[in-house]
Protein backbone atom coordinates (compact mmCIF):
# COMPACT_ATOMS: atom_id res chain seq x y z
CA UNK A 1 0.00 0.00 0.00
CA UNK A 2 2.89 2.67 0.79
CA UNK A 3 4.31 2.32 -2.47
CA UNK A 4 0.93 2.58 -3.96
CA UNK A 5 0.83 5.59 -2.31
CA UNK A 6 4.39 6.62 -2.93
CA UNK A 7 3.69 6.26 -6.59
CA UNK A 8 0.45 8.41 -6.30
CA UNK A 9 2.93 11.03 -4.19
CA UNK A 10 5.61 10.93 -6.73
CA UNK A 11 3.13 11.29 -9.87
CA UNK A 12 1.29 14.32 -7.93
CA UNK A 13 4.86 15.85 -7.49
CA UNK A 14 5.93 15.67 -10.85
CA UNK A 15 2.44 17.61 -11.88
CA UNK A 16 3.54 20.21 -9.25
CA UNK A 17 7.07 20.61 -9.37
CA UNK A 18 6.26 21.00 -13.10
CA UNK A 19 5.06 23.82 -12.71
CA UNK A 20 8.20 25.36 -11.11
CA UNK A 21 11.25 27.68 -13.40
CA UNK A 22 12.91 24.10 -13.91
CA UNK A 23 10.08 21.44 -14.04
CA UNK A 24 11.14 18.23 -12.15
CA UNK A 25 10.34 15.25 -13.98
CA UNK A 26 8.10 12.26 -12.30
CA UNK A 27 11.59 10.08 -12.93
CA UNK A 28 13.74 12.46 -11.23
CA UNK A 29 11.34 12.68 -7.80
CA UNK A 30 11.54 8.74 -8.05
CA UNK A 31 15.13 8.93 -7.87
CA UNK A 32 15.17 11.13 -5.28
CA UNK A 33 13.17 8.94 -3.27
CA UNK A 34 14.76 5.45 -4.09
CA UNK A 35 18.22 6.62 -5.02
CA UNK A 36 19.27 7.00 -1.26
CA UNK A 37 23.29 6.67 -2.00
CA UNK A 38 22.50 9.44 -4.52
CA UNK A 39 25.03 7.59 -7.60
CA UNK A 40 22.09 8.04 -10.04
CA UNK A 41 20.78 4.85 -10.66
CA UNK A 42 18.55 2.38 -8.11
CA UNK A 43 19.82 -0.96 -6.68
CA UNK A 44 16.79 -3.89 -6.20
CA UNK A 45 18.25 -3.21 -2.49
CA UNK A 46 17.24 0.54 -2.53
CA UNK A 47 13.83 -0.22 -4.90
CA UNK A 48 13.23 -3.18 -1.86
CA UNK A 49 14.08 -0.39 0.92
CA UNK A 50 10.46 0.81 1.42
CA UNK A 51 8.88 -2.80 0.76
CA UNK A 52 11.21 -4.33 3.47
CA UNK A 53 10.45 -0.95 5.92
CA UNK A 54 6.81 -1.90 5.37
CA UNK A 55 6.83 -5.33 5.87
CA UNK A 56 8.59 -4.56 9.17
CA UNK A 57 5.76 -2.39 10.21
CA UNK A 58 2.65 -4.56 9.23
CA UNK A 59 4.66 -7.73 10.75
CA UNK A 60 3.13 -6.30 13.83
CA UNK A 61 3.98 -9.75 15.80
CA UNK A 62 7.33 -9.97 14.15
CA UNK A 63 7.11 -13.82 12.95
CA UNK A 64 8.45 -13.19 9.34
CA UNK A 65 5.16 -13.41 7.87
CA UNK A 66 1.81 -10.89 8.04
CA UNK A 67 -1.38 -12.28 8.61
CA UNK A 68 -4.74 -11.09 7.49
CA UNK A 69 -5.33 -9.25 11.11
CA UNK A 70 -1.96 -7.47 10.41
CA UNK A 71 -2.62 -6.28 7.13
CA UNK A 72 -6.69 -5.01 7.90
CA UNK A 73 -5.10 -3.42 11.37
CA UNK A 74 -2.16 -1.43 9.13
CA UNK A 75 -4.46 -0.92 6.61
CA UNK A 76 -7.32 0.79 9.11
CA UNK A 77 -4.34 2.53 10.59
CA UNK A 78 -3.33 4.00 7.88
CA UNK A 79 -6.49 5.48 7.04
CA UNK A 80 -7.03 6.84 9.88
CA UNK A 81 -3.83 8.70 9.64
CA UNK A 82 -4.60 9.89 6.14
CA UNK A 83 -8.04 11.26 7.36
CA UNK A 84 -6.24 12.78 10.43
CA UNK A 85 -3.84 14.85 7.75
CA UNK A 86 -7.03 15.51 6.13
CA UNK A 87 -8.86 17.29 8.89
CA UNK A 88 -5.34 19.11 10.17
CA UNK A 89 -5.17 20.71 6.54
Amino acid sequence: MKIAVTILALLLAGNTLAETPEPITAGDAFMHHYDSDKDGKISLEEFQAPAARQFEQMDADADGSISAEEATAFVEKLRSEMQETGKSQ
